[in-house]
Order: structure tokens, then C-alpha cells, then sequence
């Protein structure tokens, strides 16, 4: 074979071997893209980098899953990975730290923030954050019957207009103090929840929660100290579930305080081996008390369909028969107690299996998952689509009742 031919020969040969290789090495069509990532640096306004501050960033495409969240390193510095192709809304907050959290672009308003492009494979750099100095809110809670500390209460400063809110919890000795305030008007609220001592909540400056309470002005960078409450008790809501039959105690039956005007739970609980209950820190109101109640009926998601019907105090069947119950606090109602009927009886179950149906076969579409907020976001529609946005600012303000078992 002559030199010629034999280069003939190999490169026919090769020719399409390199062209196979060459679409290996193309991308398939369709296929995801390399993530991109999101970097920069969070420093203090005139001042050096902040470390500990938790940046997160938000898809802004649809992609409800596709979001990260990192925490600056020592200078500040940070970098989201792993984030698919899209536009995001990068936010900086700053936790216990006394910092005003904010959006990429300085605003704390998500439809004027910056958004961020990320490009397959490619970090984009120079994501910064400078933040504002917070103002402070600093005081003490205690129990207004004996003087004692208060800890555990949750005290909220809220703006007066639309904005951010922050909060603190009180220490073992009743103080508190919240921080990364704007520059505003606020009214402050305490909530005495779970802290067992059963106290109203209540506004600053000795306000029921229902009334607007007075209003505190902070100016930037300030601490506002001797924002204290002394909490008065709350009235108090007991009885016990028991078997209709022989009286015998019940456990694990759902018990739910609702308002009395409208259905709308206010806590539920789930009796114990004891049966008995306790809703506590109830304002000067009228109950109704619902045993066994569906999620269907009222808002109780961690309702538990049991073996026995839903009955609402005093025997009644529905809400609208239920029996309201006045409480005067700082008194106690007691005997508001539930008589449950025996379980319904067990269908029969046939020896003999029934004849099965023919086969058909069925054409399922997998459902679309819906959008799941983790603790401390909601859903929110930021320009035209349904995004988990951190809860900044209260809808409303919340009612708090105590319940033990």
C-alpha cells in the first residue's frame, strides 16, 4: 500500500471518529446548565466587615425551590453556591446583631430591590452590603400582682406605618432588648406566651392589646431605655374530657378555645392520661370550648381524627349551639367539661373477598408541589410570582392564650 493511500485510509477512518467526539463534547440540547454562585462583602456603614450576617438569595423566576442562604465569614466576606440560572433578590440580615437588615440596592422593599442575573458556571462578584446602625429599645417586664421578673415574654416593636418589625425575649431577670431598629414611630406589645405565668399581653404604657397604645419615637442610632410593662394575670379556662359511659378519663382527645362571635380557634391542646386542661392569660372575653374537633371545622392543623364525634361544651352538636363562656379575669372557670360518647362500632370486615374490577389503565399527571415556607417566612407574590419572603411586618398582631394539659 502506497504512503498516500495509507494517509487516505486513516483519515476517512478518522474523520468521523473526531466528529463523534466533537458531539460528545457539545452540550445536550435541553440540559441543565453549570449552577452559577453570588459573592461579596457585608461591612458596617463607615465602618469595617461584619461577620455572622445570614445573606440569602431569592429566585425570582418561578423557581420556587431555587434559593441559598449563607453566613458572612470573618472581614464579611460570602458566597451562595450551587444556584441555578435565574434573577434572584439577594437579602442581608443581620440577626441579634444591631444592624438594619435591607435587599441588595439599600431598600427593605422587595419590588424596588436590585435584582441579581446568575449565569451558568460563574460567580457573580461584588454583591456588597453596607448597613445602617440600628436604633434600641431596652426595658424590663415583670408580673404587675407580685413585682416579680417576667422572662420569657416576646416584646415587639412595630412601625406605625408599613416596615419592618423587630422582636427580643425577656431574660430570667425581665429584661430585654431589641435591636436593628429604622429611625420611626413604633408602639411596643408584650406577649407573655409559654413563659407559664399566665399574663395578659398588653401594649406599652398599660394598654390592652385591642387598643392602639401610645407611640414611641426613635431617632437614628438611639437607645430608648425604661420601655417596662408589669403584666396583670389573665383569666383562666379548666375541665376535664371524659368517657360518656363510666366517667373514666380520656386521653388524647383534641381540645380547642375558639372565639365566641365567629369560629376561629385560639390554641388547641390534647388531653393527657388526666383528661384535664387549662387555657390560661384570657382577656375579659366570651369562649366557646369545641372537644374532638376535625381540621375541617376549625383552624387546627395538628387536628387527628379520633374515635369519637366533635362535641362543642355543654353537649351541643354544632358551633352555633355552643354555649359561650364569660371569663373575668384574673378568675379561673372551671368544669367546663367534655362527656365523649363510646367509639362507633368497627364495620364488619367480609371473609370473602369481593370480585375485583377489570383492569384499566390510568393516566395520572404528577401534581405541581405546592410552595412550603420554612419558620419565619410567608408566602408573598413578588412580581407575579408566589415566593417565601422573610415576615418582616405583622398582617396583624397577634392574640396569644396559654393552654397546659
Amino acid at each position: 500500500m502506497s504512503a498516500r493511500r495509507n494517509r487516505t485510509f486513516v483519515a476517512a477512518w478518522l474523520t468521523p471518529l473526531l466528529v463523534a467526539l466533537a458531539a460528545l463534547a457539545l452540550p445536550a440540547s435541553g440540559a441543565a446548565a453549570e449552577p452559577g454562585a453570588i459573592s461579596g462583602t457585608v461591612t458596617a456603614q463607615g465602618g469595617g466587615g461584619l461577620a455572622n450576617i445570614e445573606v440569602c438569595a431569592w429566585s425570582l423566576s418561578g423557581q420556587e425551590e431555587d434559593w441559598g442562604c449563607e453566613v458572612t465569614g470573618v472581614g464579611g466576606a460570602y458566597v451562595i453556591p450551587d444556584l441555578p440560572e435565574d434573577e434572584y433578590l439577594v437579602e442581608f440580615w443581620p440577626g441579634g446583631q444591631n444592624y438594619v437588615w435591607q435587599y441588595y440596592g439599600g431598600t427593605q422593599d422587595f419590588e424596588t430591590a436590585t435584582p441579581v442575573v446568575v449565569t451558568g458556571g460563574v460567580t457573580k462578584t461584588g454583591i456588597d452590603a453596607a448597613l445602617v446602625k440600628g436604633a434600641q429599645i431596652k426595658g424590663r417586664v415583670t408580673a404587675a400582682a407580685t413585682g416579680v421578673s417576667a422572662p420569657g415574654v416576646e416584646v415587639c416593636a412595630f412601625p406605625t406605618v408599613d416596615g419592618s418589625y423587630r422582636c427580643a425575649v425577656t431574660e430570667s431577670t425581665g429584661n430585654y432588648t431589641i435591636v436593628g431598629l429604622q429611625e420611626g414611630s413604633y408602639r411596643v406589645y408584650f406577649y407573655p406566651e409559654g413563659n407559664g405565668m399566665g399574663l395578659l399581653a398588653q401594649v406599652w404604657n398599660n394598654h390592652e392589646v385591642t387598643e392602639a397604645g401610645d407611640v414611641l419615637s426613635i431617632a437614628p442610632e438611639a437607645v430608648q431605655t425604661g420601655i417596662n410593662a408589669a403584666l396583670r394575670p389573665g383569666g383562666a379556662i379548666t375541665g376535664t374530657v371524659r368517657l360518656a359511659a363510666t366517667g373514666a378519663p380520656l386521653a388524647g382527645v383534641r381540645v380547642c378555645l375558639v372565639e365566641s362571635a365567629f369560629v376561629e380557634s385560639l390554641g388547641c391542646l390534647t388531653s393527657p392520661a388526666s383528661g384535664g386542661y387549662r387555657f390560661y392569660g384570657l382577656r375579659n372575653e366570651a369562649y366557646k370550648i369545641v372537644f374532638s374537633a376535625e381540621a375541617n371545622e376549625i383552624e387546627d392543623p395538628e387536628a387527628k381524627v379520633d374515635a369519637y364525634p366533635t362535641q362543642w361544651w355543654n353537649g351541643q352538636a354544632t358551633f352555633a349551639a355552643a354555649t359561650p363562656i364569660s371569663v373575668t379575669p384574673p378568675g379561673t372557670v372551671s368544669g367546663i367539661d367534655g362527656s365523649l360518647g363510646p367509639p362507633p362500632a368497627q364495620p364488619v370486615i367480609p371473609t370473602t373477598p369481593p370480585t375485583a374490577p377489570p383492569v384499566s389503565k390510568q393516566v395520572t399527571t404528577k401534581p405541581k408541589p405546592k410552595l412550603k415556607c420554612r419558620k419565619g417566612f410567608a408566602k408573598r407574590k413578588v412580581r407575579g410570582k408566589a415566593k417565601c419572603v422573610r415576615l418582616h411586618k405583622a398582617a396583624k398582631h397577634k392574640r396569644h392564650h396559654k393552654k397546659r394539659g
